[in-house]
């Protein structure tokens, strides 16, 4: 059990979400969310009627199943809002639902024939004392889901609720970053206390550590702690001066430093594009191509492996950001026409993007027309 002073697991507030059910919208989303129902299904069958908990579930994606197969349904969420897309079934009684510490259910031991958990398990931090709960509320089984090492995706799930905390963080520094463009650096105020100024003879602050304390003990979807990220502060505390740098010129630099130390203190994420990397094979020399790649981080990495490299995404805010990093040949793409010549590209790399197109057989074709022949996909 976890420590009075230990906060609270929430990952399930972002899986919630209205914004993490559109990462399952259109014809490939739906096809997942069947195979998992199936899946789920077939696993509960020896248990017909059973009664089932199912821990984090107010992503909605099983209740439905469950309750139509004639399980007793109850959902337990880290918090109220979580119950928000259950309300199909909650307001005319079909599922429970309960709020309170995930950590610590109300129920006696073994209150349930078979405890669940989807899209959970990479959302917490202390995912042991989160499995010995399950494994305690539950008589029969307990049934999760997880990523797993082969999985090239393992990074676009696992990532989520990494991405409140470091999202939030990045906003706050960008904020401040900007505000200090046209204006000398001592009338900057970030939200972060104003620590002393430093004298001009020290040494400058030592970089961040690459090392993560929760790496060696967290499963792969692991999450580090709100404060972990604030501590990541030092890539832009030590800025240089104006009179060496434009404003505009280190905010810049600043902003791409910062994001790639997000990136870094990320063991998953680094895992993305070391595979990613490895598909592709060497591209120096070559035209490539990289689409839906970690709003720029991936993109800004994977050129400084060589060759010719172009970056494009779905939305005018990731081209943004994509742009913000590696500034130039960044490209919209609109529905599933890719703004590119035919037979143009040597390499082309497509991360956590295929859920979000409308017709992934229209994207499919795409992707094949601008590969040149012997090119790699």
């Amino acid at each position: 059990m976890p420590g009075p002073s230990e906060g609270r697991e929430d990952g399930d507030v972002e899986t919630s979400s209205e914004e993490y059910a559109r990462r399952f919208a259109g014809p490939l989303g739906a096809f997942f969310l069947d195979a998992q129902a199936r899946t789920v299904l077939e696993l509960l069958r020896p248990w017909p009627g059973a009664a089932v908990l199912e821990v984090g579930g107010g992503h909605a994606q099983l209740a439905g199943p469950l309750v139509d197969a004639g399980h007793a349904v109850t959902v337990y969420g880290s918090d109220p809002a979580c119950a928000a897309r259950l309300r199909p079934w909650t307001d005319d009684g079909r599922v429970g639902f309960h709020a309170g510490d995930l950590l610590r259910a109300p129920w006696p031991d073994r209150s349930f024939d078979v405890v669940l958990a989807f899209r959970l398990l990479p959302h917490v931090t202390r995912w042991a004392a989160l499995i010995a709960e399950l494994a305690r509320l539950a008589r029969r089984a307990v049934v999760v889901d997880y990523p797993t090492r082969r999985s090239l995706n393992v990074a676009s799930g696992a990532l989520f609720g990494l991405k409140r905390g470091v999202e939030q963080a990045v906003e706050r520094v960008v904020e401040a970053l900007k505000g200090t463009r046209g204006r000398s650096r001592s009338s900057v105020t970030p939200r972060w206390p104003r620590r002393s100024p430093r004298p001009a003879s020290s040494p400058p602050p030592a970089a961040p550590s690459s090392s993560s304390p929760w790496r060696s003990t967290a499963p792969s979807g692991a999450r580090p702690s709100r404060g972990r990220w604030r501590a990541a502060r030092a890539p832009w505390a030590s800025r240089p001066s104006s009179a060496r740098r434009s404003s505009r010129g280190w905010s810049a630099v600043a902003d791409r430093d910062w994001a790639v130390a997000l990136f870094r203190k990320s063991v998953l994420k680094q895992r993305k594009l070391a595979e990613t990397s490895g598909l592709l094979g060497p591209t120096a020399g070559l035209r490539c191509l990289d689409l839906g790649s970690d709003n720029g981080v991936v993109s800004l990495l994977l050129r400084e492996g060589g060759g010719s490299w172009a970056s494009g995404d779905l939305t005018e805010e990731a081209v943004a950001s994509i742009r913000g990093l590696v500034k130039t040949d960044v490209h919209l793409v609109r529905g599933d026409r890719l703004p590119f010549p035919s037979a143009v590209f040597d390499r082309v790399a497509v991360v956590d993007m295929l859920e979000h197109v409308p017709d992934e057989q229209a994207f499919a074709d795409e992707l094949a027309r601008i590969t040149r022949p012997g090119g790699r996909l």
